[in-house]
């Protein structure tokens, strides 16, 4: 094995009989192999590229991956026993970046020996560390020792499995060629880094550098992206968090090298709003949001947020909608009620919580109303913006990636996938969008649309091929507490999406945190809602007798079966 625990030459007892000298040549392709491997640890990836260039970096990549196309020696068993016959292995996994190549299981052998040492494990940063108003949004930003994410779980968890897969989402779009503009809304974009996007988003009705605004849209010089923080055109990112989600969106595909981006076709429009401690405000967010739309932005990533609302935001948000543009928001990192938190509670947010490694809803993931799906975010590795990673170890920022945790990850992997579908059909609204999503998704903790898990985790691959679990989009989008002047609840607004092939819906209740038994309270309806008032439960007429509830509404498709969406109503 090399210095990176890689096997390079697996040699059997009755090999090592025959030819004693293998050892010796085994031990010299693994010293090579590590060599090499310590090379980049010492120099950094980046030097790496730049001092050996393309040659050198190809070599390391023809020595780490599996020799799939070589004609191999082996034996028969049996009858067969010493003819030598030509054996092909399998093709290399596609795409060949090395964080994106899921380990291979396989039945523990002994060795002959290992060279060098093992890798550094990799610190996890716990919680996005995003910030609005001085306010963190999730747990506070801080390192853990915990064991090394070896690859893009994430990535194979909601479809985007190795293209030799029939079902692999990316079999069913053209994601290689440039495509859909992705906005953003972050700290910045690292526009150096050698596995960042390809595409970055030019305006070409300005010319750089001129201190002219020449498309006279109020910015001068922003010829790809604008920073509100400052208002400048210096997209620096300073926290890194930005780069991060870029990556997740759109890091270079195939390239042997860190890991692969969803959409490698993706062009960003890297949008600054977030200086290096996080920190932001709801007017910054709302002119990033309106600048990322007025520039032809389809999809817009924000994966920040604070407890409180903001008309700012639900402004822009509505605004982004109408103007056909999607956006996929964080639900939050605080384990609260979404209902209380902004912009995930907005009309136009397509909230994103968080999938843990076992499959489940991370403890630390919103929920509540308005909740979207789930999608991977535990220890996601992306890239690392350079100049950032204050208190990780030199030999990590030298790697150029590491692995962060909290809903801003998963968002990015929604967005991605929302922009693919644009790939397939530019026509797409945010409700068709949101529409696909919703009903492609695997339900998780109950039949339908629930506070905890949304319409479930995320399919890529069942959402780009069209597929659909169930007929309607139903949702919960808010519940409203009206309190009376002792600060006591008095009545519960209740709003909700209904669409779809459906031929009616009524809203429910039932008496407890594990209610068995639901009661009719308002409808039946026929009209399709849309983020709509449903109902009023006054407290003194509906409310009696528990301070927990569970809220449903039921709708039945045309097909006379029943879909349902819940959410649990606590009152104090």
């Amino acid at each position: 094995m090399d210095a990176a625990g890689r096997l390079v030459e697996l040699i059997t007892k009755d090999e090592l009989k025959r030819s004693p000298e293998a050892v010796m040549q085994a031990m010299q392709k693994a010293q090579a192999a590590s060599d090499m491997v310590m090379t980049i640890r010492r120099q950094g990836i980046q030097s790496f590229l730049q001092q050996k260039a393309m040659s050198l970096a190809q070599g390391f990549v023809d020595k780490m991956a599996p020799k799939a196309l070589d004609t191999v020696t082996g034996r028969d068993e049996g009858k067969d026993q010493g003819r030598e016959k030509d054996v092909k292995e399998a093709p290399p996994v596609v795409p060949n970046d090395p964080y994106y190549a899921e380990p291979v299981k396989k039945k523990k052998k002994k060795l002959l020996g290992i060279l060098g040492g093992e890798g550094p494990s990799v610190p996890v940063v716990i919680g996005s560390g995003m910030r609005m108003g001085g306010r963190v949004l999730g747990a506070p930003s801080g390192t853990e020792e915990e064991e090394i994410v070896p690859y893009q779980w994430g990535l194979h968890e909601i479809g985007y499995t190795p293209v030799d897969d029939p079902q692999s989402a990316w079999n069913f779009v053209d994601k290689d060629k440039k495509n859909v503009v992705v906005a953003v809304i972050d700290s910045g974009l690292d526009m150096s880094h050698p596995d960042g996007p390809q595409y970055i988003w030019a305006n070409e009705d300005e010319a750089p550098d001129n201190g002219i605004d020449d498309d006279r849209n109020g910015y001068t010089d922003d010829v790809q992206g604008w920073n509100f923080l400052d208002n400048n055109n210096d997209l620096t990112d300073l926290q890194g968090h930005g780069s991060f989600i870029s990556g997740i969106i759109a890091s270079r595909w195939n390239n042997g090298i860190g890991i692969a981006g969803i959409n490698p076709g993706a062009v960003i429009m890297p949008v600054k709003v977030a200086n290096e401690e996080g920190k932001t405000n709801s007017f910054h967010i709302f002119r990033a949001i309106h600048y990322a739309v007025d520039n032809g932005a389809k999809v817009i990533n924000i994966s920040l947020g604070s407890r409180g609302i903001s008309e700012l935001e639900r402004k822009a948000l509505n605004y982004a909608r109408q103007m056909g543009v999607f956006a996929a928001v964080a639900s939050g990192n605080v384990g609260e009620n979404i209902k209380d938190h902004g912009p995930a509670s907005a009309k136009g947010a397509f909230a994103v919580g968080s999938l843990d490694m076992e499959g489940t809803r991370s403890t630390i993931s919103n929920e509540g109303p308005n909740n979207g799906l789930l999608a991977p975010g535990d220890r996601i590795i992306s890239l690392i913006a350079s100049g950032t990673g204050k208190g990780l170890r030199k030999s990590i920022l030298q790697e150029g990636y590491y692995p962060q945790s909290g809903t801003s990850f998963s968002t990015p992997m929604a967005a991605a996938t929302a922009s693919l579908l644009l790939v397939q059909n530019p026509d797409f609204t945010p409700d068709d969008i949101e529409d696909i999503l919703h009903r492609s998704a695997d339900e998780m903790y109950t039949d339908g649309w629930d506070d905890k898990s949304g319409a479930g985790r995320l399919n890529a691959s069942a959402a780009l091929q069209h597929i659909a679990q169930r007929p309607v989009t139903l949702k919960i989008t808010q519940t409203k507490y009206n309190l009376n002047d002792d600060k006591k609840v008095e009545s519960i607004d209740v709003f909700a999406t209904v669409r779809g092939r459906f031929d009616s819906y009524v809203v429910e209740l039932g008496k407890g945190e594990h209610a068995a038994k639901f009661e009719q309270v308002a409808g039946p309806y026929t009209q399709a809602a849309d983020h709509a008032w449903l109902a009023r439960l006054e407290k003194n007429a509906v409310l009696r007798g528990s301070d927990k509830w569970i809220l449903r509404v039921r709708a039945t498709d045309k097909d006379g079966r029943e879909h349902l969406a819940q959410v649990l109503l606590e009152i104090q």
